[in-house]
């Protein structure tokens, strides 16, 4: 087990190497935050779906009412397209 300095960092580490190790931690917090904001968004879009209104969603997925909004707007737009596309099948 390495020794560690008043700041917690392990004896004999440069600063870079200090400095990477930060990084690194940073960009899986970041990654993280990412990655629950995404699964937030693909549950407003499952709620929407369903029929569910923009407010319960909000509250639901603790994301901000015009970002559902953005959302539901999204959704729309590319249901109509698609379902254009679909009908060019038939």
């Amino acid at each position: 087990m390495e020794a560690l300095d008043a700041e917690g960092r392990e004896v004999g580490m440069s600063t870079v190497d200090h400095l990477r190790m930060e990084g690194r931690e940073e960009g899986r917090i970041e990654d993280k935050a990412k990655g629950i904001q995404k699964a937030a968004q693909d549950t407003a879009r499952r709620m929407l779906d369903l029929g569910m209104e923009i407010e319960n969603i909000a509250l639901a997925t603790a994301l901000p009412k015009e970002e559902v909004e953005r959302i539901a707007n999204e959704t729309k737009y590319s249901l109509s397209s698609d379902s254009k596309s679909q009908d060019s099948f038939l």
